[in-house]
């Protein structure tokens, strides 16, 4: 795939367009010191640093997926194969952490809903009168509903891949049409922004990556494949007893079968996007993953 010349442009008109708080519920972190840390045990030429450095000056993190690009543009394949094996290595150690915490936490029940769910609750339900909490919960209810119903009609093969996509689009717009008239002016207000981050953030990943038609089709279909092919909620019913006592523990290993199950099966989707994707396209996307990193001290602060 070539690469694009009017990638810069692209980039200015996207950041006009609003890419500035993608990173919603996180502080803005600096991309130069993004580039200082991932580029570091790079053997950089001078021209090199001096190209990152002006990288750095014209965009911000914002901007992340337009500067991958320009990154891509000036590192050599050995060394971004270099950044992307670094970054492997880094994900290997996280993955082995996160499942020793999962067997530490295997067998101990935990009381109450998950800190995240907690959190996201309990954001909303700050902003709600009981009413608007009531309403909120209806509208969630009805889109769930009408999503199992649209799942079972593609699993039965009763709608087609496109229509699929359309309805579950109209069924999410619909979904966030009723609740932006639910909730208070200021929660309204904040989904609207979220919803153009969003498609500010879509818009920017695709000129970033100069995804084509056939692509984008390809990777649509990949995805509702993952949707078709996901394992349906647990039924109760087999993990009862004949007093309609509920056999927790068979539920807990059956819930952890299928939880290792999506995490096989998202593996697999990845694995199949990153097939439909040239090799400069996963390598902008692996520079993308490693400009998103945690906040390190920048390279200009370092010079100074």
């Amino acid at each position: 795939m070539t690469r694009f010349s009017s990638r810069r442009l692209g980039a200015a008109i996207l950041i006009g367009l609003g890419l500035a708080a993608i990173a919603e519920a996180q502080p803005q972190r600096s991309l130069d010191a993004r580039l200082d840390q991932i580029t570091q045990p790079l053997d950089l030429s001078s021209d090199q640093e001096t190209a990152l450095d002006a990288v750095a000056q014209q965009y911000g993190r914002e901007d992340s997926w337009a500067a991958a690009a320009a990154v891509h543009d000036i590192l050599t394949a050995d060394q971004i194969s270099q950044l992307r094996q670094t970054a492997e290595q880094r994900r290997s150690q996280r993955r082995a952490r996160a499942g020793e915490g999962r067997q530490m936490r295997r067998g101990a029940r935990r009381a109450g809903p998950r800190r995240g769910q907690t959190q996201r609750v309990g954001r909303m339900s700050r902003a709600l009168s009981d009413e608007q909490r009531a309403s909120v919960r209806e509208i969630r209810r009805d889109l769930r509903q009408q999503r199992e119903t649209l799942i079972a009609d593609l699993r039965e093969g009763n709608v087609s891949d496109e229509v699929f996509q359309s309805r579950m689009r109209q069924l999410r717009d619909a979904a966030e049409t009723r609740m932006l008239d639910v909730v208070p002016a200021g929660a309204a207000t904040r989904m609207r922004e979220a919803r153009a981050r969003r498609d500010a953030a879509k818009s920017a990943r695709e000129q970033a990556l100069g995804l084509t038609a056939s692509q984008k089709a390809q990777i649509a279909g990949l995805r509702v494949d993952r949707v078709r092919q996901a394992p349906e909620r647990l039924d109760l019913r087999p993990y009862l007893d004949d007093d309609g006592q509920l056999d927790r523990q068979a539920l807990r290993e059956a819930q952890r079968g299928q939880r290792e199950m999506r995490r096989e099966r998202a593996q697999a989707h990845r694995e199949a996007v990153a097939n439909v994707l040239s090799a400069e396209q996963r390598e902008i996307i692996a520079l993308h993953r490693a400009l998103s990193g945690p906040r390190q001290q920048g390279r200009r602060a370092r010079q100074r």
